[in-house]
């Protein structure tokens, strides 16, 4: 394959990592600091509207970014892996693997529960309260990927600069 064209593919591959894990670490951050303290006042009634309906589109738009994310993710490695580019491509991918599996097999049940309806405001609150400790997790794992895929870039630029 010609030179450029390969450059330009793998920069369009990793310019849609970068893009995805500034979505997703300015979403989980943005729960932390600004929705977790108002979801205090969410009860059974207004649950739905101001987290089942955010939760949902968010949900819906992440499980489509998010494996294909995976798979750019994947092809920096393969294509850095005889530089020292593919250690931040690798944490990368363990990063949006993290991520997906705190809202695989521990989030996503409890938005479940929460979406089939909470009898109780004291069960709606142990369950919120559960999922923003689990989380914070997912946020953990956004961040570490975000601050990867700067790593990558930035190694990237002082790499042509020398």
């Amino acid at each position: 394959m010609n030179s450029k064209l390969k450059n330009a593919l793998l920069t369009i591959n990793n310019g849609y990592t970068f893009f995805v894990s500034s979505m997703h670490m300015g979403l989980m951050t943005s729960l932390v600091l600004f929705w977790y303290a108002s979801w205090e006042g969410l009860n059974i009634d207004t649950i739905q509207n101001n987290f089942g309906i955010p939760a949902t589109l968010a949900t819906k738009l992440f499980v489509i970014l998010i494996p294909i994310m995976m798979i750019t993710a994947t092809i920096a490695i393969i294509s850095e892996w005889k530089t020292s580019l593919k250690w931040p491509a690798i944490l990368v991918l363990i990063g949006v693997m993290g991520s997906t599996a705190m809202a695989k097999y521990f989030i996503f049940p409890i938005n479940d529960i929460i979406y089939a309806g909470v009898k109780t405001n004291a069960e709606l609150k142990t369950l919120l309260m559960r999922w923003m400790v689990l989380n914070n997790w997912r946020v953990f794992f956004s961040v570490l990927t975000w601050v990867s895929m700067f790593t990558f870039y930035t190694m990237k630029l002082s790499q042509k600069s020398t």
